[in-house]
């Protein structure tokens, strides 16, 4: 899925992720957050390198695109890592 948002006045492609996040983002509370097996193994993978692509991560652990897709978008929304669109295929960092 792709989609559109607005960047200034500008309206860019979103990837599924992407669009998953920016429906998500409704404040900026601050809460305390622990994370998964499968998203610390993502964190540890990101500290070891310096990106990782949706196909990467759902092979790294074992898991279906759509939930992988899930554990980006919790880890983008709560600002852990950051989405990258410059580049096909969209990578992922840490923030």
């Amino acid at each position: 899925m792709v989609g559109l948002y607005q960047s200034k006045d500008q309206s860019l492609l979103a990837s599924k992720v992407v669009v998953d996040v920016l429906k998500k983002q409704t404040s900026d509370e601050d809460a305390v957050i622990t994370f998964t097996d499968k998203e610390q193994s993502l964190l540890n993978y990101l500290s070891a390198n310096p990106k990782i692509t949706l196909p990467q991560f759902c092979k790294l652990v074992n898991i279906s695109r759509r939930r992988a897709i899930g554990i980006l978008v919790n880890l983008i929304s709560v600002g852990v890592i950051r989405a990258h669109q410059t580049e096909q295929p969209e990578f992922y960092t840490l923030s």
